[in-house]
């Protein structure tokens, strides 16, 4: 069984949200969002190339969104009707929602999305080029370091050589977590 294709109102449905999602400037700050490339017509065109059961999963993601206002605002709406603002606070409650497929699903129509968005080659190379932050007057440009940044420990294979074959004793009685530790940097 093939569904159909997007009717209208659900083509409008992904292009707002799509649009709340992945803004125009000056809310992004990449140089453009996604209205130009059409999401709507990507989705459609995805539903339309994936099996009954990934498009029926598509198409129940796109129906909790283009929903939600009902649910979430209390409004009798849909996406579509609100304004940007009103727009993103649905999605990003939808988002948070207590229940797991409300926000996997939810999750999974923006990631469709992402995907259309990265397909993009100017924008991808935006994506992946890193940002100078802001610097005080008198200093030079200053790489930010993303939030939450992890620094890894990197090994040093030489050290460890040499210090292994003096301390594998020393090793055997701290552990050799501890030894190897000894020999290690931060990144």
């Amino acid at each position: 069984m093939l569904l159909p294709r997007l009717f209208s109102f659900e083509l409008a449905w992904a292009e707002a949200a799509y649009v709340a999602i992945y803004p125009d400037p000056p809310r992004n700050p990449l140089s453009r969002g996604i209205r130009a490339m059409k999401p709507a017509r990507f989705y459609d065109e995805l539903i339309a190339g994936v099996p009954t059961e990934q498009a029926l999963g598509l198409r129940v993601s796109l129906w909790i969104v283009a929903l939600a206002p009902l649910f979430v605002l209390r409004r009798l709406c849909t996406i579509a009707a609100l304004s940007e603002a009103e727009r993103v606070t649905v999605l990003e409650r939808l988002l948070a929602s207590s229940v797991y497929a409300v926000r996997q699903l939810t999750l999974g129509f923006k990631a469709m999305g992402a995907l259309r968005y990265a397909q993009d080659h100017a924008l991808r190379a935006e994506m992946t080029t890193p940002r100078l932050a802001p610097a005080p007057e008198d200093s030079g440009p200053v790489l930010k370091e993303p939030e939450g940044a992890v620094h890894l420990r990197v090994l040093d294979r030489a050290k460890l050589m040499a210090s292994s074959s003096g301390q594998t004793r020393a090793a055997n009685e701290v552990g050799p977590d501890h030894a190897a530790a000894e020999g290690a940097s931060d990144v």
